[in-house]
Parts: C-alpha cells; structure tokens; sequence
C-alpha cells in the first residue's frame, strides 16, 4: 500500500510516517516503488523501482533497538487511514490541542497513531515517527490525545473502535526563540 514519507532537516533523508510498520513490511524483501513528485531533473515525478533483499535479522535488531514489536496487528490497520488520519466516517469531535515543547528547534513533526472508542476518547496511542528525534514534539502530540475526541458522522462505514492516526507539524518564528544564557 501508499505510505506518506516526510524530508527532514537534512533534505537528502526522508523517513516514513510509520518506520516501524515499514520496516516490519521489508523485511522478507520484495518491490519496493518510490516515487519523488518533481523529483527528475525535467520536473516530472521520479520513480525508483527497487527489488529488495531480505533482512529480516538486521531488521529485527533494528526494531529490538528501537523498543518496536517484531510483530504488530495495527500494521494491517494503516491502510485504512486516510490522508487526514481518521477513517472515512469519522470527524474529530474535539481536535487534539497541541501545546509546542519548550524546546529550542525551530520546528519538526510527529505522527502519532491511536485507537477511536465507542464513547470518541482515544486509547493505546502510540508515538510512530518523530523529527527530529528525541525533540519532545512527540511527547507533546501524546499528551494533547488525552482529551482528544472523535465522532461518528451518518456515513460512518464501520463501527469504533477504529484505528486514527495524525500528524503535528510545528514551526516556531526564530525570532522569538529564546537562547540558554551562559
């Protein structure tokens, strides 16, 4: 299925919005297409068309290092998720109030995925990708779900609990960052 990947600070790396469920998904190997809107030098998309081999020790390790399961059932879940993160037939009923870490970055994103319940609240909330890592913004992301609610709308195609996820993107004006005083 289509994954969304972000370019980080460093515009040569780009990593998934779910490393994890990604890496879980390579590692028996297989094709792998990437396509890079305007990415050739005419401006027209730029497609890698990959075979890749499996590593599934190597990615094992990987997510044994990061704290991630080998295995996780949510992964078959995220295809589900539509561009905006809620499945279709649901709306946010109280949108998640993001309160920016006192940090010195300038900005950064994180995804965070959780599971909608019948009376709207969010539970088992996860943090799936952070930028830059260790920034706090995903702390933040996690708290603001505790009061964050969901709705069904008429045209809800499935009942809760469903799988959401969303991402928060954060951008502070440089000028107002405070610098540490020596």
């Amino acid at each position: 299925h289509q994954t969304r990947w972000s370019v980080t600070t460093d515009p040569t790396v780009a990593i998934s919005d779910y490393p994890a469920s990604f890496a879980r998904s390579i590692k028996r190997g297989g094709a792998l297409k990437i396509m890079v809107p305007g990415g050739a030098p005419d401006g027209r998309n730029l497609i890698h068309d990959l075979t890749l081999p499996g590593s599934g020790s190597a990615i094992e390790q990987t997510l044994a290092a990061c704290g991630r399961p080998l295995e996780d059932p949510r992964d078959d879940l995220l295809p589900d998720i539509e561009e905006g993160g809620l499945p279709g037939g649901l709306r946010w009923a109280e949108r998640p109030r993001i309160t920016s870490p006192n940090t010195f970055l300038a900005s950064g994103y994180a995804v965070v995925s959780c599971v909608a319940q019948t009376d709207g609240s969010l539970q088992q909330c996860q943090l799936e990708a952070e930028q830059p890592p260790r920034s706090r913004f995903g702390d933040a992301t996690l708290r603001a779900t505790r009061e964050a609610r969901i709705d069904v709308t008429d045209q809800a195609p499935g009942a809760l609990p469903r799988m959401i996820a969303f991402r928060a993107n954060f951008t502070t004006d440089p000028d107002q960052l405070r610098r540490p005083r020596d």
